[in-house]
C-alpha cells in the first residue's frame, strides 16, 4: 500500500488513456499508466514510469504485478497460456525489464479513488482488474468473508452484469466487451480504494511500426492458419 501511495504522489497530474476513456476521481487521487506504452509522434515502444518514484517503491509495484500474474496463470486455460508463448516467442515484442521471463501484460494502469466511462479495449489478451485498501488490510477485517463490504464493482453494461469487488480480488476478463469500474460504495466511501488494472496491448504487440514487415516464420504460420506446438523452437 505504501508504494502505491508513493505512486499517485509520484506523477502531478492524471493521465488519460484514449480519448474514449474518461477516468473520473473522487477526490486527488490521480489516474497513472506505468510500464510499456506506444511511443508518441514515432514509431517504437517506450517503457515509462514516474521519475520522482523510488526503486523500492517500483519494484514493489514490479512484484504485484508478478504475484497477480502467477495467481492469473492458475486460471487461464493451458491452451491459452500457450498460445501467449508462442505469440511472444513469433513477435518477438517488448517486455518490461523488471517483469519475468515469460510476462502476460506489459502494462499497469493504477486509479486512487477514481472510477471510469464504459469503454472497450484493443487488448491483445485477457485483462486483468484488481483492488486495493488498506482497509482491507486491518486486523479486525475479514475480506474474505462471502458477505464482506464491497468496495467497487466491475460492470458490463450491454451484458446487465456487475461483479462486486472487495480489496484484494481479481477479475479476469476480455477487454473488447463493453466494460468500466464504478465508483466506491457507501462503506468505503472515506476509505482509499486502488483499482488496478493488468493489460497488454495490441500496439505493443505489434511494435507500434506498420512499416516492419513479417518475418518467414510468420508468413508461415498465416499460410497454415494454426501453430503445431511440436513445430516451435
Amino acid at each position: 500500500m505504501e508504494s502505491l501511495y508513493a505512486l499517485d504522489h509520484a506523477r502531478t497530474y492524471t493521465e488519460t488513456r484514449r480519448k474514449t476513456r474518461i477516468p473520473v476521481a473522487e477526490g486527488d487521487g490521480k489516474y497513472i499508466t506505468v510500464g510499456l506504452k506506444a511511443a508518441r509522434g514515432h514509431a517504437g515502444i517506450t517503457e515509462s514510469w514516474p521519475a520522482k518514484l523510488e526503486e523500492h517503491h517500483k519494484d514493489q509495484v514490479e512484484r504485484l504485478i508478478k504475484n497477480c500474474e502467477e495467481s492469473a496463470k492458475g486460471y487461464i486455460k493451458s491452451h491459452e497460456l500457450h498460445g501467449i508463448d508462442v505469440a511472444r516467442m513469433l513477435g518477438g515484442w517488448r517486455e518490461r525489464k523488471g517483469g519475468t521471463s515469460k510476462q502476460v501484460w506489459g502494462s499497469l494502469a493504477c486509479g486512487k479513488n477514481h472510477y471510469l466511462n464504459s469503454h472497450t479495449d484493443e487488448d491483445f489478451f485477457y485483462s486483468l482488474t484488481t483492488t486495493a485498501s488498506a482497509y482491507g488490510l486491518l486486523q479486525n477485517t475479514d475480506r474474505y468473508r462471502m458477505d464482506a463490504e464491497v468496495c467497487n464493482y466491475f460492470t458490463f453494461p450491454e451484458q446487465g452484469l456487475a461483479v462486486a469487488l472487495r480489496p484484494g480480488d481479481m477479475l479476469l476478463f476480455n477487454p473488447m466487451y463493453h466494460h468500466c469500474i464504478s465508483s466506491r460504495t457507501c462503506f468505503y466511501e472515506k476509505h482509499d480504494v486502488f483499482c488496478l488494472s493488468l493489460y497488454l496491448k495490441t500496439a505493443i504487440v505489434g511494435k507500434n511500426d506498420n512499416t516492419l514487415p513479417l518475418t518467414k516464420r510468420e508468413i508461415d504460420v498465416l499460410k497454415e492458419g494454426v501453430l503445431i506446438p511440436s513445430t516451435v523452437g
